[in-house]
C-alpha cells in the first residue's frame, strides 16, 4: 500500500492531511513526520513512503538530498515535494510554483482581468511590479513564478540582503538573455512599509511579523493593489484586506496541493471535497 506524507517542523497544526483525505476518500495513509532533524525524517520517508510533501524549514534542504531533480525544483532552488523514481531515485519537485501562479491567476479573474488570453494578460503583467518578502523556500517559488509569468519588475526582500542577492543571481544565470538583470532588485526588510505602497502585488512568505504596523495600516492602498500571503495559519497581512485585494494562503494550499496530490498517486484529486475541508 502507497504511503505519504508532510515533512517539517512544528507541523501538528498543518491542514495538509485533511486535504489528502478529502482528496481521496480515505483511500490513502498521509502522515505527518515532524521534527528538529531533516535527515532523520528524510531516511524515515525513503524506508516507509512513496512520496512526501515537505514545508519550512527544509525545502532547501530537501532539493539539496534528493538524487534528482525536476526544472520547477531546480528554477525554484527549493522543493515541496519528494518522490521516488524507478530510474531516477528521490526526485525532488516544486508545485509552489505552480500554486502561487494559480492563486494569482484566480484573483485577477475574479476581478475582471482576461486571463484567458496569453499575450494580453502577459502585456497587463509587464507594467507591474512586484515585492516578494522572505527568501527562504516559499519566497524563492513566489519569486520563479513572479518571473516566469513576466512581471515587469520584481523586488527581493529578505532579511538578509545577501540571500536575496544570491537569488537574484541565481535567476539571471537560470533564464540567460530572457531576463534582463535590471528588472530585477533587492531591498532589506526595512524598506517593507515603502515597497509595498509602490508595487501591485506584494507575495508575504515569512512565517511572522515584519515592520511597523502602525506604518502598514497607514499604506496608500487599492483593491488594483494584490496581497498573497503564504501563512494560512496566522496570517500578518490579514489586517489590510479592507484596503487591498487580499488573497489568503488557503489558496496557496490548495492549489499546491492539487498539482502535488495529482504528481504522487497518478490520479486526480476530488477538488470539490478538498475546497469543502478549506
Amino acid at each position: 500500500m502507497k504511503k505519504f506524507g508532510l515533512i517539517g517542523k512544528d507541523i501538528q497544526g498543518s491542514g495538509s492531511p485533511a486535504l489528502f483525505k478529502a482528496a481521496y476518500a480515505g483511500k490513502y495513509a498521509y502522515n505527518l513526520l515532524d521534527g528538529d532533524d531533516f535527515k532523520t525524517l528524510f531516511q524515515t520517508f525513503k524506508k516507509n513512503y512513496s512520496a512526501v510533501n515537505v514545508t519550512a524549514p527544509y525545502k532547501e534542504e530537501a532539493l539539496r538530498l534528493a538524487d534528482s531533480m525536476t526544472m520547477n525544483a531546480e528554477l525554484c532552488g527549493a522543493a515541496n515535494m519528494l518522490i521516488k523514481r524507478p530510474s531516477a531515485g528521490v526526485e525532488a519537485d516544486n508545485s509552489d510554483l505552480e500554486g502561487v501562479a494559480l492563486s494569482l491567476m484566480s484573483a485577477y479573474s475574479i476581478a475582471d482581468v482576461d486571463v484567458e488570453d496569453e499575450d494580453a494578460f502577459a502585456e497587463f503583467l509587464s507594467d507591474k511590479k512586484a515585492l516578494i518578502v522572505g527568501c527562504g523556500g516559499a519566497g524563492k517559488a513566489a519569486a520563479a513564478a513572479a518571473v516566469s509569468m513576466g512581471y515587469g519588475r520584481i523586488c527581493l526582500m529578505n532579511r538578509s540582503l545577501d540571500k536575496a542577492e544570491a537569488l537574484k543571481e541565481h535567476f539571471v544565470e537560470y533564464f540567460g538573455e530572457d531576463l534582463d538583470p535590471d528588472d530585477l532588485e533587492t531591498a532589506p526588510l526595512d524598506e517593507l512599509a515603502a515597497r509595498m505602497e509602490d508595487s501591485d502585488l506584494v507575495i508575504y512568505t515569512l512565517p511572522c511579523p515584519a515592520g511597523d504596523k502602525s506604518e502598514l495600516e497607514a499604506l496608500n492602498l487599492n483593491k488594483d493593489t494584490f496581497i498573497l500571503e503564504a501563512n494560512y495559519k496566522t496570517p500578518y497581512l490579514e489586517f489590510l484586506k479592507d484596503k487591498c485585494t487580499y488573497i489568503s494562503g488557503l489558496n496557496w494550499l490548495y492549489n499546491q496541493a492539487v498539482v502535488s496530490f495529482s504528481e504522487f498517486t497518478n490520479e486526480t484529486p476530488d477538488e470539490d471535497e478538498m475546497k469543502k475541508v478549506l
